[in-house]
């Protein structure tokens, strides 16, 4: 048996020449915290990873010069940290890396969390971490984003690379308390079901299972 950390991925595995019939979808799995955050409470816009091409911060960097009353925290490093803070506009705050207390309360304080990307993300970490907290995401429609997210119900999907869709949902949900409040929510429950540790270790035991009745076969 062989284990994808999305269907996206399994999608792709199958279409490499891999037994669909034998690729099973295994999502990873992430610390929930024990309670929500209020996402209709939070004071900045978020992204955090790392700073390179592939993660589409220019792209959000773009969609902050349009939003200037709109408060923008980007956490982490990378090789294009110089270039972006250079081309950034004022009302972006470049924070640096946390510790694991200073991420959960980075994710905590966030009105949404955007995850820009414009290569495809096999999972998408940081959208499900936010997810765990009761934090809304936006998040470039590529990869197995859309399907962590499922539109609509814990956040808002953009066309990658596209700044002005990315601004219009920033704006959406930024005005827009009681919608956050409510995808947050959605959010969470959606991540307990997926990504806690019991949904984990029991879809791992499930393939395990597979795998052995398949090999005494």
């Amino acid at each position: 048996v062989y284990i994808a950390i999305s269907e996206f991925v399994k999608r792709r595995l199958v279409a490499a020449g891999f037994p669909e019939d034998r690729t099973e979808v295994l999502y990873n799995m992430i610390s929930y915290p024990d309670t929500p955050a209020d996402a209709g409470a939070g004071r900045y816009a978020a992204f955090t990873g790392r700073l390179s091409a592939e993660k589409g911060v220019e792209t959000l960097l773009q969609a902050a010069a349009r939003l200037p009353e709109m408060p923008v925290k980007i956490g982490g490093v990378g090789p294009l940290e110089t270039a972006l803070k250079r081309v950034a506009p004022s009302n972006v705050v470049f924070t640096g890396v946390f510790d694991m207390a200073g991420l959960a309360e980075f994710y905590r304080n966030a009105a949404f969390v955007v995850v820009p990307s414009v290569w495809h993300e096999a999972f998408g970490l940081v959208a499900a971490e936010a997810m765990s907290h009761g934090i809304p995401v936006i998040a470039a429609r590529n990869g197995a984003l859309p399907e962590l997210l499922e539109e609509d119900e814990a956040g808002l999907l953009f066309t990658p690379g596209d700044a002005a869709d990315l601004a219009d949902k920033m704006r959406l949900l930024w005005e827009t308390p009681e919608r956050r409040r409510a995808m947050g929510l959605a959010g969470r429950e959606r991540a307990e079901r997926l990504f806690s540790t019991e949904a984990h270790f029991g879809r791992l035991t499930a393939i395990y299972g597979r795998a052995i009745a398949l090999f005494r076969k």
